[in-house]
């Protein structure tokens, strides 16, 4: 019961970390259009995704200045270097998360691991004493 209970955790973090990584790679994603999209000129003409790889065609009004999310559904607007700022910091908070994760897997494996080899000692023993 406790191996499958481990087992069951050490998925669920598994998981976790994926949407960590997922976030993170998102998240420098983003950085790269940001620093990008300040060497470009208003006016501009971009490409938008609008999912599906669909996009459409847009022009650059502000390269000083971008909304971002904070959370809730709520956007403000910032300068493009303090929300790069912004994003790292978060990109930071997600990469300590994971590690946090990764860690905390490593030693529900090993406890696994160790009633593992438990259950086949004793399971051992118990084939001898028959």
């Amino acid at each position: 019961m406790r191996i499958e209970s481990d087992r069951k955790e050490l998925e669920s973090m598994m998981q976790q970390g994926r949407m960590l990584e997922s976030s993170i790679v998102e998240i420098r994603a983003t950085i790269e259009v940001l620093e990008q999209l300040k060497k470009n000129k208003p006016g501009t003409e971009i490409m938008v995704p609008i999912g599906s790889d669909s996009f459409i065609r847009a022009s650059i009004k502000d390269n000083e200045r971008v909304l971002i999310g904070v959370g809730a559904r709520v956007s403000v607007e910032k300068k493009i270097d303090d929300a790069v700022e912004t994003l790292k910091g978060r990109a930071e908070e997600l990469s300590s998360a994971l590690v946090g994760i990764r860690e905390r897997a490593m030693q529900v494996n090993n406890e696994m691991e160790g009633l593992s080899q438990e259950a086949q000692t004793m399971m051992q023993r118990q084939n001898l004493q028959e």
